[in-house]
């Protein structure tokens, strides 16, 4: 693991004078995503209190705690301020020449770890709306099912570059990667494996409905959205020849 402290971007900017100033009017908190070809974008988000018509941010460090056994974060195309790899990506609003960013794995505890994100900029951005700070991509396990928390800290926020807001009174969500728990086309019984007693059920469930959402769509194997008596045959020309391919997979 880089030993690289992310507060070295907001020290740079001269963002950290350890002084505490009152609550941040605004919840700091990362997003929910679906993976998409098994990786999941996390955006950090910052969203002002109702009837806040501005929240300044000029430098933060947030953490985000995740399952390493199923997921992991992503090194992104750009180097960061200290030309090393990074695993975030800010939003334009955040970016531009005057801004920093550093991220890096700074804790392991178990299975967690956590990812630390450290950005900073010379002059203070304002938000008046729901803005996207930065976005974390995590590759996830061809393994993983469920749901995956991504808890989040910030450590340090500064207003205005010469103030800092303590981290007490900072308003946080969490987060989560949503996986949708893995199956096999054809096996209806999800008793791992495609045979003529997933047919069975096909057929059984043509004639008098009675499978339930999950098993319709692992049983749908032609993806017209219904299981009937095609799906049943396509199940049993799986079951004589396994190499065959359901349409729903092609």
């Amino acid at each position: 693991m880089k030993l690289r402290s992310v507060f070295g971007a907001l020290v740079a900017f001269g963002a950290m004078a350890l002084m505490a100033v009152g609550v941040q009017a605004a919840t700091y908190s990362a997003g929910a995503s679906s993976p998409e070809a098994g990786v999941a974008s996390i955006p950090v988000i910052v969203t002002p209190d109702e009837g806040e018509s501005d929240v300044k941010v000029s430098g933060y460090v947030m953490t985000l705690t995740y399952d390493s056994t199923k997921v992991t974060p992503k090194v992104s195309a750009t180097k960061d301020a200290t030309d090393a790899d990074c695993y975030a990506t800010v939003d334009p609003v955040f970016g531009g020449d005057n801004t920093v960013l550093v991220s890096d794995i700074v804790a392991t505890d178990g299975d967690n770890k956590t990812l630390a994100v450290a950005w900073a900029s010379s002059a203070p951005v304002s938000v008046s709306d729901v803005a996207n700070m930065a976005t974390v991509e995590f590759e996830v396990a061809d393994t993983a099912t469920g749901d995956v928390p991504i808890t989040v800290a910030v450590t340090a926020l500064t207003n205005d570059g010469t103030t800092n807001v303590d981290a007490s009174t900072i308003t946080t969500a969490n987060g989560e990667i949503n996986i949708a728990d893995a199956f096999k086309y054809g096996d209806i019984n999800e008793d791992g494996a495609v045979d003529s007693f997933d047919a069975n059920m096909a057929l059984k469930h043509y004639s008098s409905a009675f499978l339930t959402a999950r098993q319709i769509t692992i049983g749908d194997v032609d993806g017209n959205g219904i299981v009937d008596s095609f799906d049943a045959n396509l199940i049993l020309k799986k079951y004589s020849d396994s190499t065959f391919v359901f349409p729903v997979e092609q």
